[in-house]
């Protein structure tokens, strides 16, 4: 992954000042959401009434996607919406990871292997009416470790932009 997808910050290291709205460039979400997923996100939104807001993160949001990358939503929706697309199987994609968020702001996959988190531990931070950051733990391998078997790297933090999507 380029360099320029992430800001690196020692594990232990006091995160930088806050990230604002200048620190990401805002872009027009109509360009990265190609015309599958946007199709997709209506029927979603017409088949789970409830959905308040949907934002897309991970790397389609960074500009660090590759042809075979997955779609990453922040889904934010009422108790019913979120169990309407537990069991609306038609909605379930391989290719997307949707994180339903409950009230609370804890998250868990709408579907597919479980992954859960809190927006808290994210440090979630809404910069604007469409851009978001977030702070994420990523492993980053050795780029000059080229030996076979190999596994080093390390563990950084990784400051992430997200973009309303919906509505």
């Amino acid at each position: 992954m380029p360099n320029n997808c992430f800001q690196r910050v020692a594990a232990d290291a006091v995160p930088p000042s806050t990230p604002t709205s200048e620190t990401f460039n805002v872009v027009d979400t109509s360009l990265i959401i190609t015309e599958d997923i946007h199709d997709w996100l209506d029927v979603l939104v017409k088949t789970c009434p409830g959905t308040r807001e949907v934002w897309l993160i991970g790397s389609r949001a960074s500009g660090c996607a590759r042809g075979s990358s997955d779609w990453d939503f922040l889904w934010f929706a009422s108790p019913l919406a979120r169990s309407c697309l537990k069991s609306a199987s038609n909605l379930h994609r391989n290719d997307v990871d949707c994180f339903a968020i409950d009230d609370a702001g804890d998250f868990m996959t709408a579907w597919g292997s479980e992954k859960k988190g809190s927006l808290s531990s994210w440090e979630w931070q809404r910069l604007s009416e469409t851009v978001a950051s977030y702070l994420s733990i990523k492993w980053v391998p050795h780029e000059d470790d080229n030996l076979p078997g190999s596994n080093t790297g390390e563990i950084v933090k990784v400051y992430r932009k997200a973009y309303r999507v919906w509505p």
